[in-house]
């Protein structure tokens, strides 16, 4: 009997300590839940916040895209009309800086592409005819490859744009430039009287010489890997006489 009564009490023992365990865990998961809730409260008023300033940005931006609508609309009415004045500006422009003049086959600027350049044979040779709003240019380009070594010969005539417009399609001709790094240089010059253009960079190995002729004609020979003393002779050595004299030829015969 005595010994019922001591295992009886010792599983009340084991009891009573397991509801203990089990009742802080139960007033653990209490506060657990009550931070919980508070968290989620705070959240849901956060949420509340930014859902009210995303309505009022919403229905700012509203009002801002009506106002930039009828801005628009207001600049639609007077398009038609802003778009006329400006092509016709656009025609007197181009009427002023062309000439009535046909350029130089193309194929007749291909005969004129170096068979060799800084001593490398020609690998291919191209040309065309290009015109648009009454311009007209055509071209010749010749192209020189070795291994890593390449060199461009372009030819081109200008056509019917002339003076200014000629000029300024060359960019470089317009301004005066001398300039020297420890890389390399890059100037305006003359070779044999006409504007030119030197460019020539010591770590890339990389050159280009350009030449304007009778503010007709444009001679162009780029190259990589190659010296810049070959390029100038390139150039030097293209027909530069023979393009001097066609300064005339097609003048007065624009289609």
């Amino acid at each position: 009997m005595k010994k019922v009564w001591i295992v009886g009490l010792f599983v009340s023992f084991i009891v009573a300590v397991g509801c203990k365990d089990e009742q802080d865990k139960l007033k653990e998961a209490m506060a657990n839940a009550e931070a919980a809730k508070k968290q989620a409260l705070e959240a849901a008023k956060v949420a509340e916040q930014a859902a009210k300033a995303a309505a009022e940005a919403a229905d700012e931006a509203s009002e801002e895209a009506g106002e930039d609508a009828d801005d628009a609309a207001d600049s639609a009415k007077d398009a038609p009309q802003n778009i006329q004045e400006a092509m016709a500006e656009m025609q007197k422009a181009i009427a002023k800086n062309t000439s009535n003049v046909e350029p130089v086959n193309f194929r007749d600027l291909k005969k004129m592409l170096p068979e060799k350049a800084a001593g490398i044979a020609r690998s291919d040779a191209k040309g065309e005819k290009a015109g648009a709003m009454g311009m007209k240019i055509s071209n010749a380009q010749g192209t020189y490859k070795d291994g890593d070594k390449r060199v461009q010969v372009k030819i081109v005539d200008m056509g019917t744009m002339k003076g200014f417009a000629a000029m300024a399609a060359a960019g470089w001709a317009m301004a005066e430039i001398d300039r020297e790094s420890d890389d390399g240089y890059e100037r305006t010059t003359k070779i044999d009287g006409h504007k030119a253009y030197e460019k020539w960079n010591s770590k890339t190995k990389r050159g280009e010489v350009k030449m304007i002729l009778v503010d007709r004609f444009m001679v162009e020979v780029e190259g990589r890997n190659v010296k810049m003393e070959d390029l100038m002779s390139t150039a030097k050595g293209l027909p530069l006489d023979d393009l001097v004299e066609m300064k005339n030829e097609g003048v007065g015969e624009a289609k």
